[in-house]
């Protein structure tokens, strides 16, 4: 199912053309991408359109079930995953590429991440084995992703979270505080381009 908000109130709009679950995502109420399917297809790529889901011949070279989606329909990376992994993939509207590796592995539940193609922020996450919440925040340039030494709150790494912003003006908040639990933080953290806060 596919809802949209019109800043009042929700409505059902044009289902999936292939139905999963940890799908991925990208772009806008009128032009999203979505990819990266639990069920087979693994390497599937959708587009909306405001109404419709439609299956494109894009596919991603490897299967990214639960990795962050980030930016638009025509310029978008999918990231985060391959048990676990430190792949991304841009995407430019009909097809993925490889671009440049995370510094730390992530896999499963999906990390932070927020931002456009050539200026992201990618921040906790989940690695296994062992089974572990990571804290620490990447950028990405547009060719590669750095390791900027700002750690989420210790006390409150996140895992499968929300997010929404800029890569100098984010925040995270919401999902499980531990591997493995069904406990969720309702914690909000911001993100500066420096430091986070709560």
């Amino acid at each position: 199912k596919t809802e949209e908000y019109n800043g009042t109130s929700w409505s059902e709009s044009g289902d999936l053309a292939h139905a999963s679950s940890d799908v991925s995502g990208a772009g806008t109420q009128t032009a999203a991408v979505a990819f990266g399917l639990s069920d087979s297809p693994t390497t599937i790529t959708q587009h909306y359109d405001g109404s419709t889901w439609t299956t494109v011949p894009g596919t991603l070279p490897t299967s990214q079930q639960g990795a962050r989606g980030i930016g638009t329909q025509t310029a978008a990376i999918s990231v985060g995953y391959s048990s676990p992994g430190t792949e991304s993939y841009e995407y430019d509207g009909s097809s993925w590429t490889a671009s440049g590796d995370l510094n730390n592995p992530r896999n499963a539940q999906k990390p932070g991440g927020w931002g456009i193609q050539t200026a992201a922020v990618l921040a906790g996450g989940y690695q296994s084995p062992p089974a572990t919440i990571i804290s620490n925040t990447e950028t990405y340039n547009g060719t590669a992703w750095t390791e900027t030494g700002h750690s989420l709150v210790t006390a409150l790494k996140r895992t499968a979270a929300t997010t929404a912003g800029t890569n100098t003006s984010g925040m995270i908040f919401s999902g499980p505080v531990d591997a493995g639990s069904n406990d969720s933080s309702v914690i909000t953290q911001g993100y500066n381009g420096t430091a986070w806060v709560t």
